[in-house]
C-alpha cells in the first residue's frame, strides 16, 4: 500500500535515512530476491519513485493515474 505517507513522517522527524535503509531492505528482499513474486504493485501519492529508496529494484514503471 502507500509507501510515501511513512517516508513523510520519517523526513519531518528527521529519521528518514533509517527509513529509506528499512524500505530498501524489505522491498529488496520481498520484491528482487523473491522467486515467488512475479508482478508486485506499489502504490503512493507521491512521485518516488525514481528516487533513492527503489534504487536497487529493476524493471520499474510509473504509471500515472487520471481523471
Amino acid at each position: 500500500d502507500e509507501y510515501d505517507n511513512p517516508l513523510m513522517e520519517a523526513y519531518k522527524n528527521n529519521y528518514y535515512d533509517n527509513a529509506i535503509n528499512f524500505y530498501q531492505t524489505w522491498l529488496t528482499g520481498a520484491l528482487k530476491n523473491n522467486k515467488d513474486v512475479f508482478l508486485a504493485v506499489i502504490s503512493g501519492v507521491l512521485k518516488i519513485g525514481q528516487e533513492s529508496l527503489f534504487s536497487k529494484l529493476n524493471n520499474l514503471e510509473h504509471v500515472p493515474l487520471k481523471n
